[in-house]
């Protein structure tokens, strides 16, 4: 086990981060928190980049794909880019129409971490901190920390912790785009089973609509992930599909009837991973919007169905919902929210 420290720009303090354990490697940006790599190899022993990355690592500070990076205060959409907490209305800055969007132009993402490294024989740990930090329109401070740790059997945990110093909202995710695929082929070939019985509803923009679709309904089969390949879903004609620009982008409803939420698998590199979570839900979002030929990767040009997320959050727009359980966060009240990524071969 290992952490080597590589420096990126030096101007702008932008520093790289590797956690190896001899076979696996995942390599993080002290800005935005952001995974450019989880190099792992295919059943034949090559070593690939199981995510999306920018091959010109400028892009990396405005980011324009959110790839890898922590977000937060709140992932997802907030409507009308307002909130409301024991009657006192906060607004928030409307970078998505007319709504709040991943935590908007300051949000994590865009934040400089403090980095601490801890070594150990069994695991490498990345702790990645926000001191005193205040986000414009959210209220009070957050002392916030997200902490990768990679162990020796190949699964990459993701812990986030946070006090806040008033009544807040929190809800942080990490927006990697996942593809198991050698090159730059879309995850059109890959499978994917997440364990929920209802998705979220969502109308024009992708905002919630408060209703859920019962997935063990005829009429939601296209919605269903239950090991398929994905490119049934991609060219599915769901209304919830087109909405999602032609692919999907929603909330599922996490079960947790199995300790695995979610399992992607690609039948040609051999590589599986298998997802674990604290959280409610998983938001699934195949890069419908990724513009063609406008960036290029370790792997090649990204295009659309480039990469698959898998955010695992409290659901989506939930703060505007009677029960704010996983959101609400209270003046120093420990938060804490975990989810592990394990790679293997099938």
């Amino acid at each position: 086990m290992s952490i080597q420290k590589k420096v990126i720009d030096p101007e702008k303090n932008v520093n790289e981060y590797t956690l190896d354990n001899g076979y696996m490697k995942v390599s993080v940006l002290n800005y935005g928190g952001i995974i450019t790599k989880i190099i792992f190899p295919d059943k034949k022993g090559k070593l690939i980049n199981c995510v999306l990355d920018y091959a010109d690592y400028t892009l990396y500070i405005e980011n324009p794909l959110f790839l890898g990076a922590v977000i937060g205060p709140v992932a997802g959409r907030i409507q009308r880019a307002t909130f409301e907490l024991d009657q006192t209305k906060y607004s928030l800055e409307a970078n998505d129409q007319s709504n709040h969007l991943h935590g908007g132009s300051q949000g994590f993402h865009r934040q400089f971490f403090q980095v601490d490294l801890v070594e150990s024989v069994k695991k490498d740990q990345l702790v990645l901190s926000l001191r005193q930090h205040s986000t414009p329109g959210y209220p009070g401070s957050l002392d916030f920390q997200v902490t990768y740790t990679l162990d020796a059997n190949n699964c990459l945990t993701i812990l986030y912790a946070a006090k806040a110093t008033e009544k807040t909202v929190l809800s942080p995710t990490n927006h990697t785009y996942f593809n198991l695929n050698a090159t730059a082929e879309t995850i059109a070939n890959h499978t994917l089973t997440i364990d929920a019985r209802y998705v979220q509803e969502i109308t024009t923009g992708t905002v919630p609509t408060g209703n859920y679709l019962d997935l063990t309904l005829a009429e939601n089969q296209a919605l269903r992930l239950k090991g398929e390949m994905l490119d049934k879903n991609l060219k599915g004609n769901h209304p919830q599909l087109t909405l999602g620009a032609g692919g999907i982008d929603l909330a599922y409803v996490l079960d947790h009837d199995a300790e695995v939420c979610a399992r992607l698998k690609n039948e040609t590199t051999g590589i599986e991973l298998q997802m674990t979570t604290t959280e409610e839900s998983v938001v699934v979002y195949t890069g419908n919007n990724i513009a063609p030929n406008h960036y290029s990767s370790s792997k090649g040009i990204i295009a659309k169905y480039g990469g698959v997320t898998l955010e695992t959050q409290a659901l989506p727009d939930k703060v505007h919902q009677s029960d704010r359980t996983g959101v609400l966060l209270l003046p120093n009240e420990p938060y804490r929210s975990q989810t592990s990524l394990q790679f293997l071969h099938f």
